[in-house]
């Protein structure tokens, strides 16, 4: 099956990855590992189509934070996740050309 994403898609992308920024942002605030957790898991279910692996494995990292760990490791994954929105925004917008596609096979 092949999946064709336009430009627009990956905008769009981004911005939800921001609005899940703030989310995990009021989770770490709140002490809600379970909130912190399943933006995590829903980071894992998408990143891998959009053929962004390394945050796949950020994803795995902020899925796999626990109660325990999260007020420990928490700031540092929503730094990490916050400079990879940024930086990989950064290199789309650089690459892409207007009404440009990208095809994943």
């Amino acid at each position: 099956m092949e999946l064709h994403i336009t430009q627009q898609m990956y905008l769009n992308y981004f911005e939800r990855r921001e609005s899940d920024l703030t989310k995990l942002r009021v989770s770490l605030e709140r002490n809600r590992a379970d909130e912190f957790r399943r933006i995590g898991h829903q980071l894992l279910g998408n990143a891998a189509t959009y053929g962004f692996y390394d945050l796949e494995k950020l994803a795995r990292r902020i899925h796999d934070a626990n109660q325990g760990r999260l007020r420990r490791e928490g700031p540092a994954l929503i730094r990490d996740f916050d400079k990879w929105i940024a930086a990989t925004r950064a290199e789309f917008l650089k690459r892409s050309g207007v009404g440009k596609a990208h095809t994943l096979v």
